[in-house]
């Protein structure tokens, strides 16, 4: 489960109150994950100072498909904390 392989970040909001962000600790660990973030930053690199290949503009397109996919546990806890606090803030109000 998600709850074993995560560490839970306290951070201070505007209202001086505290809610938890839920960040996997595998995330972007392995030597696998760290390659093709490298590779994405080459290419990000290279289109912008210059111009991709047809190839590198396909290389680039699904490495941006695999990062959408490695990244959406931390996006998704982060909504589902967000969406918590503001729960909570909600219900405190009335």
């Amino acid at each position: 489960m998600r709850d074993k392989q995560a560490q839970t970040v306290k951070k201070k909001s505007s209202l001086d109150s505290t809610f938890p962000i839920i960040i996997p600790k595998t995330l972007f660990s392995s030597t696998k994950d760290k390659k093709i973030y490298k590779r994405y930053s080459e290419l990000v690199d290279k289109k912008l100072l210059n111009t991709l290949s047809p190839e590198e503009k396909t290389e680039l397109s699904v490495i941006n498909t695999t990062l959408d996919k490695l990244e959406a546990p931390v996006y998704d806890a982060i909504y589902t904390s967000l969406k918590q606090f503001l729960e909570n803030k909600k219900s405190s109000e009335k």
